[in-house]
């Protein structure tokens, strides 16, 4: 029989209880499960035998390996210098046993303590990659991918569910004057999404850090009523220019009226987009992902459901697709609104309400203002490309359109990474945690690259389909399968080059992400004027790919250079340290 050990290890620096391992869930809370193979608080109700804790039987032959190795070989964490001796993993240990309180409380590592894995020890047994296939790094990653996927997502899937419907209209001219709005409205959507959430995001975590929850609430009130009023004075700029700004876009005398049409009932829903952004970023550092991810999908449902009855029961057409584009963002709004309010009661978020000051909005706007330029140079390649295929004709324009609908529904999986990797990384290099944040970096890499191979492999099985999907038409179907294999490839480069971004924007890397944008939006700016007469959209979309390859062989290069991310342990010791925890 095996006897629990007087040593009880406390991994993560979690707070954990003895005999208790702290597991992330679903919700995002952390759920308590015994760690076999070591003493058991006397906490426990479970029968003894010979004053053992049953949990402490209960161990496989691993298990016993472990166990012996870690007794073989004490680690020590020291409190007051946050240091450890050499060939000791920093993590906390607390002498105790079954029946023993704990004497010494400082015996226990603190959440916010840092944890550095400088040495930490190889496993035994087999090969610790084949123990790290699905271990905690990987199935906290996972747990927060679905949610941010689910936000990300939301508006980009409007865009196409109305080209799913607007495409069984009859004739081309409908769809392809769908082509420039979605270009402006994308624009828009990036633009808020990757500069207004992640600085909601880090004021959120800068003040919850220091557990000032008023301070909290203030920066999302601050934010959103700049939303409101900011997202009001860019409809109305928006609704007053509609013609010229989309003449500038492609759209010709065919298309004008029916691209008006959809213009002038969607610009209103601008300030509800940006509510729900900042909504998100407020639950992405209040560490509540589900709630964006509920709200998320109830939009997403309400305007799929909205979509055909305004357009062929009402009769309305193309204004119908805009309008329940608007009627879906404005729920999602209200919705956000309420919850911040009156859920998350110790933000008082609308309490004692009153207009920020200038002095209050300075840090906001400074947050965002680097990251707007990376999207700002990023856009303003998309909208080229929209210009350039919608001067091709209406065939090519409505081609560009499709493509580009298909495109972005797929590539909002792996982007989906962008926004854990932001929350992770910052998190463990706020905390001082080098190695953990090189291992969280490798393994979200790893998944964005695979998950991006998998969504263009998908719609390369899918080619011969996609177009008859969203077109009747046979000469925009002829147009849209050859660009399809371009738009795969573009995709697996999407995959590789969204997970670094989100790794950079985690460490803090914004300015070089903004001049890596810039200089490849010029190159790629060129390459679309040149190749557009290619093959109609087959040479626009040749140049994305250029796009995306020269942001990310920059960007990887960036990331390869930072010292911070060098590690001064084998990667397989990092891996092997996580399995055991796991």
């Amino acid at each position: 029989m095996v006897v629990a050990s007087s040593r009880t290890i406390y991994a993560h620096g979690l707070n954990e209880s003895p005999g208790q391992h702290l597991r992330p869930t679903s919700s995002g809370r952390q759920k308590r499960r015994p760690l076999t193979g070591y003493s058991q608080p006397s906490s426990c109700r479970l029968p003894r035998k010979g004053g053992v804790c049953p949990h402490a039987l209960r161990r496989t032959s691993s298990e016993n390996q472990r166990g012996e190795a870690q007794r073989r070989h004490p680690m020590s964490f020291n409190q007051k210098t946050n240091t450890t001796q050499p060939s000791r993993m920093r993590i906390g240990i607390a002498r105790s046993n079954s029946s023993e309180p704990h004497s010494d409380p400082h015996d226990l590592a603190p959440s916010h303590e840092k944890h550095d894995l400088e040495h930490p020890p190889s496993p035994l047994g087999s090969s610790p990659w084949s123990k790290m296939q699905m271990g905690s790094m990987d199935k906290e990653i996972l747990m927060l991918v679905l949610p941010a996927l689910c936000a990300v997502i939301m508006d980009p899937l409007a865009s196409a569910v109305d080209t799913f419907w607007v495409g069984k209209l009859p004739g081309a001219t409908s769809l392809a004057a769908m082509n420039p709005n979605t270009s402006i409205y994308n624009f828009i959507f990036m633009i808020l999404t990757y500069a207004l959430a992640p600085a909601v995001t880090t004021q959120v975590n800068n003040a919850l850090g220091k557990e000032h929850y008023v301070q909290a609430g203030t920066a999302i009130r601050n934010a959103l009523v700049f939303s409101i009023v900011f997202g009001a004075l860019m409809a109305l700029v928006l609704a007053a220019f509609n013609q010229p700004i989309l003449t500038v876009m492609g759209c010709t005398d065919k298309t004008m009226a029916a691209g008006r049409e959809y213009f002038l009932t969607r610009v209103w829903c601008l300030p509800a987009v940006m509510v729900i952004t900042v909504g998100q970023g407020a639950y992405r550092g209040l560490k509540k992902l589900r709630t964006t991810m509920v709200i998320s999908m109830l939009v997403a449902g309400t305007n799929m459901v909205l979509d055909p009855l305004l357009m062929f029961n009402f009769k309305l057409g193309l204004g119908g697709a805009g309008m329940a584009t608007a009627i879906s963002q404005w729920l999602g709004a209200i919705m956000f609104t309420l919850l911040l309010a009156y859920r998350e009661k110790p933000l008082r978020v609308l309490t004692g309400f009153r207009w920020p000051a200038i002095s209050e909005m300075v840090p906001f706007l400074l947050n965002s203002a680097t990251l707007m330029i990376r999207n700002v140079s990023v856009m303003a390649v998309w909208m080229v490309a929209s210009a350039l295929s919608a001067h091709q004709g209406i065939v090519q324009g409505a081609a560009h359109q499709i493509l580009t609908q298909v495109f972005w529904v797929l590539a909002f999986v792996p982007e989906a990474f962008t926004p854990v990797a932001h929350i992770l990384i910052g998190r463990t290099r706020a905390a001082g945690q080098t190695q953990m944040m090189r291992a969280y970096a490798d393994r979200i890499q790893r998944h964005a690259a695979a998950t991006g191979v998998a969504m263009g492999g998908m719609l390369l099985l899918a080619a011969p389909k996609v177009a008859s999907i969203f077109s009747s038409s046979a000469a925009v179907s002829a147009a849209v399968s050859p660009a399809l294999v371009v738009v795969s490839l573009v995709l697996v480069l999407a995959g590789l080059l969204y997970s670094v971004e989100g790794v950079l924007i985690g460490m803090g890397e914004e300015v070089q992400l903004a001049k890596v944008s810039v200089f490849s939006s010029a190159v790629a700016m060129i390459a679309e004027t040149q190749l557009v007469g290619y093959k109609g959209v087959v040479g626009v979309w040749l140049a994305m790919a250029i796009f995306y390859t020269v942001r990310y062989i920059l960007l990887a290069l960036h990331y390869s250079r930072l010292g911070t991310l060098k590690a001064n342990v084998p990667l397989a010791e990092v891996a092997g340290i996580a399995a055991l925890l796991d």
